[in-house]
């Protein structure tokens, strides 16, 4: 499960997630808005869990509105 946090002076929510390979990764999701950033966050663990359970490819391009 990832963990959603915002660092000092950011107005952007960041994400800890564990991605395909099982590392545990930080990167933005450059949103403000918390629930468009889980949104963000619940794609690339999918994607992550895809390819690490079923082999498809691990994309983590930003959702498009």
């Amino acid at each position: 499960m990832a963990r959603l946090y915002r660092r000092k002076g950011s107005n952007c929510w960041y994400a800890a997630y564990k991605d395909a390979s099982g590392k545990t990764t930080r990167r933005s999701t450059q949103e403000t808005h918390k629930g468009r950033a889980q949104a963000i966050v619940a794609r690339w663990e999918t994607a992550a869990f895809n390819e690490r359970n079923i082999g498809q490819p691990f994309q983590t391009t930003p959702m498009t509105s």
